[in-house]
């Protein structure tokens, strides 16, 4: 709606002194904003001069005039655009200037114009608000899949750990070493040294311990015992 639009109606009526009074009123809130400093401040003032405004325009008994008030508070392009989206949602205010506004002007293009916008306003809203949160729920999935794969990795090498005891625990104390030091790429000659033993008496122990742990080779063996 164009500011200009109303002056012109309400020009040669009795009412456009208040139309002065409102233009004046929205002075008074454009200073009130600029001493503004937190969010909290501006929602309590944007509810006080929204209902300034609204009331103001209401006791003109002239729905053009609140038409007027309208077009300021609902302008898309001015800062309070958010706020009467909010106010639309629960304030009958709206509701009841469609009702004067059609009663005394049913026929003009603003009327039609006011109910069309209001009601696109409140289309936009709804989808706003029924809008599946797909983000949010990606998002959640990702997070119960991350610990659902710790969870499971955890469990995994739990069982791991719990096998690896179970083994070691079939073998002689001497296989037991014999096997750390399989698992730690030592040779036959590497350990015989290092327990000073014979290389047939290593390679004795460990075909014992390739029975217990029904294995055939080293490296079947080193996988019982894989750290991953």
């Amino acid at each position: 709606f164009d500011a200009q639009m109303f002056c012109d109606i309400v020009a040669n009526n009795q009412k456009s002194l208040a139309i002065m009074k409102i233009d004046s009123l929205k002075e008074d809130m454009r200073f009130a904003y600029t001493e503004i400093r937190s969010e909290a401040s501006r929602k309590l003032n944007n509810k006080k001069w929204f209902k300034i405004l609204q009331d103001q325009g209401k006791n003109l008994n002239e729905p053009l005039a609140e038409l007027y008030v309208y077009s300021f508070l609902s302008d898309r392009s001015s800062e309070f655009h958010d706020y009467y989206l909010e106010d639309l949602k629960t304030n009958p205010y709206y509701d009841d200037l469609e009702e004067r506004l059609v009663a005394a002007y049913p026929s003009i293009p603003y009327s039609k114009q006011f109910v069309s916008d209001i009601e696109a306003d409140r289309y936009a809203i709804s989808r706003s608000n029924s809008s599946f949160p797909w983000i949010k729920i990606l998002a959640a999935l990702l997070i119960i899949s991350m610990l659902a794969n710790a969870l499971f990795y955890n469990k995994a090498r739990s069982k791991r750990t719990l096998k690896s005891t179970d083994l070691k625990s079939a073998l002689t104390k001497q296989e037991q070493t014999i096997l750390d030091h399989i698992l730690d790429d030592k040779s036959n000659k590497d350990i015989a040294e290092s327990l000073f033993v014979s290389v047939s008496t290593v390679k004795t122990h460990i075909n014992s311990i390739y029975k217990k742990l029904n294995v055939s080779t080293r490296e079947d063996a080193k996988s019982l015992f894989s750290k991953n």
